[in-house]
């Protein structure tokens, strides 16, 4: 990982994050077509089969279509109520309980919704590099102690470089 693209990276989630928190602000509501942009990006994080779900969107109301595995539907509506500008839902999908004889709800990937990026397997290029920044901070911090507080801010250190590294290194022993 370069500098440039660990910086890209935060550049980037940094300007989402900021957007994020003004849009909390706004008071003219989402078009209907940018809405159920919104609900179909957030189903494709909860959902194994994303494409079997229609979504239309009128006013804030959303209306949700199609086939969907049992024990998802209740996670489908969870993550449809968390979109900005979703005022109603009117659930009219259809569970089944096994994907048997349900093309559309064949194959499909298991998701376990959204994680902060430090909770992820796999760091964000941003991620690693404030990750490896922070451990030599903290490494500089426990060259400045004694005792027991240098072990613990030497333990932290270390552990933060190795996690930031974890992605490098796998990568490298292929």
């Amino acid at each position: 990982m370069t500098l440039h693209v660990g910086g890209r990276d935060l550049k980037h989630r940094t300007l989402g994050s900021v957007r994020s928190l003004s849009a909390i602000f706004e008071r003219d509501p989402p078009s209907d077509s940018v809405l159920t942009q919104r609900v179909r990006a957030k189903l494709g994080r909860y959902v194994s089969h994303p494409r079997s779900i229609t979504v239309e969107a009128r006013d804030g109301n959303v209306a949700l279509s199609g086939g969907v595995l049992e024990h998802e539907h209740d996670r489908v509506l969870a993550a449809t109520r968390m979109v900005r500008g979703v005022r109603s839902i009117d659930d009219e999908l259809i569970a089944y309980a096994k994907s048997d004889g349900m093309s559309a709800l064949q194959g499909g990937v298991e998701r376990g919704g959204e994680h902060a990026n430090v909770l992820r397997d796999n760091w964000a290029p941003g991620t690693r590099m404030t990750g490896g920044l922070t451990a030599l901070a903290l490494g500089t911090l426990a060259l400045r102690r004694r005792g027991i507080r240098r072990m613990i801010w030497s333990a932290l250190s270390a552990a933060l470089i190795s996690r930031s590294a974890k992605r490098r290194l796998r990568r490298s022993a292929y």
